[in-house]
């Protein structure tokens, strides 16, 4: 059986296809439908994965990891107790295992595949990182949607539309995605996306936990990111986050501080929180109009606004959405569960088409002539249709070029400054060839974007291969060998 996998930064979720074809979430363990993304370590090696590591963040700090997905594609590493470094991608498969584990137990089948999303505006390397995470965990993850994608499909699906635009407004735990979904039938084309890595609830609970310390200093002097009080800072975080989570639902709600002989109930109130907040909803709203522009279209040509994420069930975040658009944005599916929900869509097959886009623009370091400033010469632009294969042609500078290095950019703009270099690359040229020899540089973008990059150097005689890229934030074969094996020791809970 293929299950579909929401790998949530705050929350994880997974679902299925029961026997009438209908998407239905898979119960964990506590019988509960979300898993939250923490990982501990316990003293004998025994890592405990979701709400019992969650519960324990405030007494087993230092060996609890969490928010993980900030991580992705970074070298970061995760020292616990035990001295043992852990990489993101490990700490994703320890996350995915327990997943699995419990749909085994729920469906009593065996699982080895499954569609896992990520967010839209995930780059290169967090997208190899996620499927790294996948093989670690005994998975082939068969496809990568994005999550915006996903949560269209099950609206689609849930609500019998058969013909509409969709405009998916997903701010969950730590990333932000506004994506155009045009479904037609059981097709679905994406139109446009664009997003925000970091934003989401858990930097809205960083505000509180910032007002709360802010507070804390100016009337008692006591800095609580001071290193004597990181348990008690653990404790602060989570109750920034139940305060947040209270003002969905009530005008304003108390923090209970217990630190050291410091005794306070600090109000938040709905209107103190929406003020925090407002910059970062402001990004998103400036995100949804880019979209808009990239696929030519105004909010007149957009069916349904659909809300998707747990942070998109704040107030706030509706309300203005309902000013700037026009529209009654839609809570008609669960924001918690719709991306879980639409993976085990997509994994079913259930869908004949559905076409998504390149989030970034990718492309190379050239120049425009000899001693001409470099700039970020783009090969395949943001929201080309996925597959996706493009060319384009530069020319060496001078007789007898030994080798053409090889800079691959990610990102929109000129300006290097503005882009992201995801490699160096050396291709080395046959002796003798002369000035202004074509060298077509070839990129591939598969389904899951990930991407490939050949070079057909026109010459005698002519050359044409596949170009490795040295992802250097990602783990080579070898390192995903032996962390795999490390993690096949390890019992999870």
């Amino acid at each position: 059986m293929m299950i579909g996998i929401d790998l949530g930064t705050t929350f994880s979720a997974a679902a299925y296809l029961d026997p009438d074809g209908n998407p239905q979430l898979v119960s964990n363990s506590r019988g509960a439908r979300l898993t939250p993304s923490v990982v501990m370590e316990e003293d004998d090696g025994t890592v405990v994965v979701g709400e019992d590591a969650r519960e324990s963040m405030v007494l087993m700090g230092d060996a609890v990891v969490s928010t993980v997905k900030d991580y992705m594609g970074t070298d970061r590493k995760f020292v616990l107790p035990s001295g043992t470094a852990y990489t993101p991608e490990q700490v994703s498969a320890l996350i995915l295992k327990k997943i699995v584990k419990d749909a085994e137990e729920f469906l009593g089948e065996e699982i080895r595949q499954a569609v896992v999303t990520v967010p839209a505006y995930f780059n290169d390397a967090q997208r190899q990182a996620t499927k790294d995470a996948g093989r670690m965990a005994g998975l082939d993850v068969a496809c990568m949607p994005n999550e915006p994608t996903a949560a269209a499909l099950y609206y689609a699906w849930s609500s019998r539309m058969e013909k509409g635009r969709i405009l998916v407004y997903d701010l969950g735990g730590g990333t932000f995605d506004a994506s155009i979904v045009e479904i037609c039938g059981k097709q679905a084309e994406v139109v446009a996306t664009g997003g925000i890595r970091k934003l989401g609830g858990h930097f809205f609970d960083q505000l509180i936990l910032n007002y709360a310390a802010d507070y804390l200093l100016e009337k008692y002097g006591l800095d609580v990111y001071d290193d004597e009080y990181i348990d008690e800072l653990q404790e602060l975080s989570l109750k920034a986050e139940n305060c947040k989570i209270q003002l969905s639902s009530r005008t304003s709600a108390q923090m209970v501080i217990k630190i050291g002989k410091v005794r306070e109930k600090l109000e938040i109130t709905r209107a103190q929180f929406e003020k925090m907040i407002a910059g970062f909803y402001g990004r998103t709203e400036s995100t949804v109009r880019m979209v808009l522009q990239d696929a030519g279209m105004s909010w007149k040509d957009i069916d349904k606004l659909l809300l998707v994420g747990g942070s998109s069930k704040i107030p706030y975040i509706a309300e203005r959405l309902r000013e700037f658009s026009g529209m009654e944005p839609s809570h008609e599916t669960n924001p918690d569960e719709a991306v879980a929900l639409g993976a085990a869509l997509y994994a079913s097959g259930l869908f004949e088409k559905v076409q998504d886009v390149c989030s970034h623009s990718l492309g190379i370091v050239s120049r425009r002539g000899a001693g001409a400033e470099k700039y970020n010469s783009v090969i395949i632009p943001r929201n080309t249709a996925l597959p996706a294969r493009m060319s384009r042609d530069y020319y060496t500078g001078t007789n007898d070029m030994k080798k053409i290095c090889l800079e691959i950019t990610e990102g929109e703009d000129e300006d290097l400054d503005y882009v992201s270099i995801l490699a160096g690359i050396e291709i080395l040229l046959p002796p003798g060839i002369p000035r202004n020899t074509r060298v077509t540089v070839e990129m591939f973008l598969n389904q899951n974007q990930l991407l490939h990059v050949y070079a057909r150097i026109h010459a005698e005689p002519e050359i044409y291969k596949e170009i490795e890229i040295p992802r250097s934030s990602n783990l080579d074969e070898s390192e995903i060998a032996e962390q795999t094996t490390l993690l096949e020791r390890i019992v999870v809970q």
